[in-house]
Formats: structure tokens, sequence, C-alpha cells
């Protein structure tokens, strides 16, 4: 058989889940096939994630170059180790949204792939996804539960109820819902500081990065429906929607348009659009008076900023990290390297140990820039560094909030509102 392999899309090219190719075998081998040829022809990625590594194992030193020969075991090995980080889509120019010419969009054939196992051995039982649920590593550092969540905290402080003239509205991130209340707060704080109404909406549910991951499309779209619904109405209203986590962000932004069905697309476009990280929200309103840069205190440090692989896919990481040059004295220093906190890859037993061996530059690199405070947009992947960095990233919201107050920080400042 001919090992030449166009790299130009075939037939069996889609990424919606409601086309009938979608699901059918041949269409999405065709799609494999050209992947794997364009990913051996060009030698991208390989230093990314094992996924893309072991395909070049297999490829090279079992079938000689032949990608038509890697059989469906070791297929569907390369593909369960993509942790959907992202980083190929950034790197590599290759996803949907770049109108790249090839197409090859290694995460979202991910999808693709475990979709049409779904299909053929069926979702997961009740049994078994509990039993994936549970199936975490012992040495898995987790947040721990807050004593009190978001809802009954604004349903004290009447941030429950919609305002009229609405400007924003937060979408509860599980880890900051459960985990980090204070982050919410003090990004409350910093909004009302720039004069936005703001209150939480009642009754979302996680965005569910985990069930798009371990192909329960069902609950998946469920879930998404339900927010989607929770959502809509405020948004109709031009109300912002403005995501704590970049998982969550990069779902309702671009998960969601993609893989709910046709009936609810429309709606999931204008939930996109209306999405943002709070850092870029807050950057989009410096022409206006009421861009408050009016800081009482500040640390007067250097800042290790990290940017995470899925702000950078949506391209957020220089909007925030513009906020914190306001603050007198504080100079961001970027490091992009991937920590590898990707949905729950890392507190899986077969996602513990790669998820460090690969973060592991991120974490030498943070000690290497010689600063007093990190800042990471990603309540997550601050637990990450703080298991293998001995040091736990704040959030820039927080550092916003705590430089507002005049006892926020150790060092007072006088500092005057920007023309």
């Amino acid at each position: 058989m001919d090992r030449n392999i166009s790299h130009q899309p075939t037939d069996g090219l889609t990424y919606d889940p409601e086309d009938q190719k979608y699901s059918d075998k041949n269409a999405l081998q065709k799609k494999i096939t050209r992947g794997f040829g364009f990913y051996h022809d060009h030698r991208m990625c390989f230093t990314y994630c094992d996924s893309v590594f072991n395909f070049f194992d297999f490829s090279d030193n079992e079938y000689d170059g032949n990608v038509r020969k890697i059989c469906e075991s070791k297929t569907e090995r390369v593909r369960g180790q993509c942790s959907q980080c992202k980083r190929c889509d950034v790197q590599s120019l290759n996803s949907p949204r770049e109108n790249y010419q090839y197409q090859i969009a290694y995460p979202a054939v991910g999808y693709r792939h475990w979709a049409q196992r779904a299909k053929d051995k069926g979702e997961l039982s009740l049994c078994d996804q509990a039993e994936k649920f549970f199936e975490l590593h012992q040495d898995e550092k987790l947040p721990e539960l807050a004593q009190e969540t978001v809802e009954p905290w604004g349903e004290r402080n009447e941030k429950n109820k919609s305002i009229s003239g609405l400007e924003d509205v937060f979408f509860q991130f599980f880890s900051a819902q459960n985990n980090e209340l204070e982050i919410e707060m003090d990004t409350t704080e910093v909004f009302e500081k720039n004069q936005f109404d703001v209150f939480f909406t009642q009754g979302l549910q996680y965005c569910d990065t985990p069930a798009w991951e371990k192909n329960q499309y069902e609950q998946a779209r469920t879930q998404a429906k339900n927010n989607l619904d929770v959502l809509s109405c405020s948004v109709k209203n031009r109300a912002k929607v403005t995501a704590l986590d970049s998982i969550c962000s990069l779902m309702m932004r671009r998960q969601y348009p993609q893989s709910l069905t046709t009936e609810n697309r429309k709606r999931a476009k204008t939930l996109s659009e209306a999405v943002s990280e709070p850092g870029e929200f807050l950057w989009g309103i410096r022409p206006e008076e009421r861009f408050n840069t009016e800081f009482n205190s500040t640390s007067e440090t250097f800042v290790a900023d990290h940017t995470s692989s899925h702000l950078r896919a949506q391209n957020f990481r220089i909007k925030r990290r513009e906020n914190l040059w306001k603050i007198p004295g504080v100079k961001p220093k970027r490091f992009m390297e991937c920590c590898e906190y990707d949905g729950t890859y890392p507190i899986t037993v077969e996602g513990f140990e790669p998820s460090i061996r690969r973060g592991q530059k991120s974490f030498d690199e943070m000690p290497k820039m010689e600063t007093e405070v990190g800042a990471i947009g990603c309540p997550l992947a601050a637990t990450q560094f703080e298991q293998n960095a001995n040091t736990k990233p704040m959030h820039p919201m927080m550092m916003l909030a705590k430089a507002y107050r005049p006892d926020g920080f150790e060092k007072p400042t006088l500092t005057v509102k920007e023309e």
C-alpha cells in the first residue's frame, strides 16, 4: 500500500457531533490516518505530550513509518494519552478556530474517537462511572471543601438578584464554588470597585469537562443545556458571563457551540460571545472613566505570572497580565510552561505520574524567576503548583482586591487615577 498520505482534508472531515459522518467508522479512520501521516511527516508536537511521543514510537519503531498499519489498540492507546491540554492548538496552529488549511485538530479528533468508542461499546454504566470517578491517586493533593459555598454567601449579600442594567454574571466554577469562595468574593470586590453590577446566578452545574473526557456525552450535553437555559435570559439582555477558570471559559466558548444539539447551537453561540475571563473583561473598560487604578497598597515586587495553555488557546494572556502592571511597583514576569492540570487528568491513577513529569519544567521555572509572589488564573493549577513547587500562586483578581485595600499588602501607596 502506498505510504504517501495527502495532508489535505478528506471527505471524512467533520467536528460536528450532529453530522452523520461524526460517528462513521470509515470516515473517522480517514481522519485519523491523515492526522497520523501529517504528524509523521512534519515531526510536530512530540515534545508536548505522551500521546504524540508514543505515536512516534509506534510509527518509527514498530511500523517503519507506515502509519496505515497502526492497529486499533495502538490508536486507542495514543488517543487515551491526550490530556486535552490544548497546547498543540496553540503551538501547531492546527485547530478549527485558526482556519488552518489542513484542519488536523488533534484534540478534537480525540473527542470524536472516544465518541465512536462509546457508540460501539456503550457509554459507561453508573457502576463504571463511579469506579472511574473514585479511581484517584492517593498522593494527589485535592482542594479542601469550603465551609460555605457561594450561593448562600451571595444570598446574604444580595448578590443573587438580577439588577436593572446588568453588566456581569458569574459562572460558578466548581472549585471556586466549593473550595475557593475567597476568589469569588475578591473578584466581586474588584468588579464593584470598577462600578459593575454583579450577581450570582443560581442553578448552574459544572461545565463538566470530565464527562466530555470520559465520553459521557449525554451527561455532558444535559449539564451544558442546563447552564445554557440558566444563562440565556441574562445574556439575551446583554449581560456578560465571566468564568473564573480557563477550563470553564474554554468549554463555554468552544465546546458548547460545537457539541450541543442543533436546536441549541444558536443560543450556545450567543453565550460563547458573552463569555470572558475576568481579567480580560476588566481590561476591556480601561478607556472608561470608571476603570479604577486607585490602589492603596502594593507588594512592590516581581510577580511570576503563569499563563495556562487553556488561557493561551483563548488568547487571554496579554490582557489579563496588563491589569497587574497597573498596581504600583508590581512587575509581572511571564512564564508559560504547562503545569499539566488538565481537567481530571492529574488526580487519576493513570494521569498522576505523567502530569507531574510533563509539568516539571513549569514547577522548576517558578523558583528560578526569583519572585516573591505567583499569580495564576486557574485555581486547580494553583493546587498543582502547591503540591509540586511548594508555592501556591494567587488568582490575579485576589491580587487586585488586596491592592485596592489599605491593609491588603504590607506597603501603602498613593496613586493618581489615570486619564
